[in-house]
């Protein structure tokens, strides 16, 4: 039987506040470039046509909050997964998430912290890119269930994008 084709949207959140110094690193907000990136990033979705089923986020407040824009922007209607463990994970949590996800699901959105965004990024695709705050890479991974995600997996980097970057040049 053919090996079918699922699209990992794995995201950077967006760019967070540092105006109250004494605030736990779990639960800085967005600050307002960050807000208007989430939403630039959720556009960015829709404008390519691959709005996700089904979207995963770190429960960190900076992470939430770039789900919900993104989630507002691209027409996502479903309910938004939050775990607390893609906070300051090693990226075999991230695939440890990915596979008790709905295996029907066709296109996920996840979205964490870096290091582990540009480590796994790297990973999954072979290849090093910059993971600035609000960054998306489009990964195509080909197996049939998300429980078939591993550690080890590798997938094709569709695209990326970041707010700074001019997203036609993009494509890969």
């Amino acid at each position: 039987m053919a090996t079918m084709t699922k699209r990992l949207l794995l995201m950077r959140h967006a760019k967070s506040s540092w105006s109250e110094p004494g605030l736990a690193d779990y639960d800085r907000p967005l600050n307002s470039r960050g807000k208007r990136d989430a939403l630039r990033a959720g556009t960015e979705i829709l404008n390519r046509e691959c709005a996700p089923e089904w979207i995963v986020a770190s429960s960190a407040k900076r992470t939430v909050a770039t789900a919900k824009r993104i989630a507002k922007t691209c027409g996502f209607d479903g309910s938004i997964w939050t775990t607390r463990d893609l906070y300051l994970a090693p990226f075999d949590a991230y695939s440890s998430v990915i596979t008790e996800s709905p295996q029907e699901i066709q296109t996920m959105l996840l979205i964490g912290h870096n290091p582990t965004v540009a480590h796994w990024l790297e990973q999954l695709t072979g290849e090093m890119h910059p993971v600035p705050t609000a960054t998306i890479a489009s990964i195509m991974m080909h197996f049939d269930h998300w429980s078939e995600m591993m550690s080890d997996t590798v997938g094709t980097l569709e695209w990326i994008w970041f707010p700074k970057m001019d997203a036609d040049a993009t494509t890969y």
